[in-house]
């Protein structure tokens, strides 16, 4: 099922959903997860991966893998850059930078590759400052067992493989609607919220 089923289901808070989805678009790709398929955020829009709701905060996020478009610059601005010139604030540009450092490095979106930390400080996609406050591994993320932040990479670290299709799956258990739970009453059943 796909984030933003799972979010129409209430399987995973709003939040939850939209961190886990920006995430996505910040590596480069939403992933559909009936056909494994790795989707551009229009691509995945057009397909009803996504819903389209979530388009134009997707195009934001995704513009962490291809690029912050500037008319004063010649090439595409990577997240560092356009933290600098004011395009997103810092708290978004490390979420965005925690989830590409975890499936691989910071992309450099003119070379379109994940860079080691050390090749993107001497490139300029990364500097000093914002690898120590990486290192402080910032709770950006939403637990969706707990509703607790965490890191993208402990979330990470929950996911199992699907062994058919090879996808890496956060496991989420089915929250029950306080509305339907029903207790057997002395004359009658009472639902949790009565």
């Amino acid at each position: 099922m796909s984030l933003s089923e799972a979010k129409k289901q209430k399987l995973l808070s709003p939040d939850c959903a939209d961190l886990l989805l920006d995430a996505q678009a910040a590596t480069g790709h939403i992933i559909d997860p009936r056909t494994n398929d790795k989707l551009t955020v229009d691509e995945a829009s057009a397909r009803g991966v996504i819903d389209s709701s979530d388009r134009d905060r997707l195009l934001a996020a995704e513009a962490a893998a291809i690029g912050y478009q500037d008319p004063r610059a010649a090439k595409p601005l990577s997240v560092f850059e356009a933290m600098k010139k004011g395009k997103i604030d810092k708290k978004t540009g490390l979420r965005l930078l925690q989830a590409q450092e975890s499936v691989g490095g910071i992309l450099d979106p003119n070379l379109s590759v994940f860079l080691p930390r050390d090749t993107a400080v001497k490139r300029n996609v990364l500097d000093k400052n914002l690898c120590h406050a990486l290192d402080q591994s910032p709770e950006c993320y939403v637990d969706p067992e707990t509703e607790q932040d965490t890191t993208y990479q402990a979330l990470k670290k929950r996911c199992e493989t699907e062994p058919h299709t090879g996808l890496i799956l956060l496991p989420v258990s089915e929250k029950l609607d306080p509305s339907e739970v029903l207790f057997d009453g002395v004359r009658k059943p009472v639902t949790a919220e009565q």
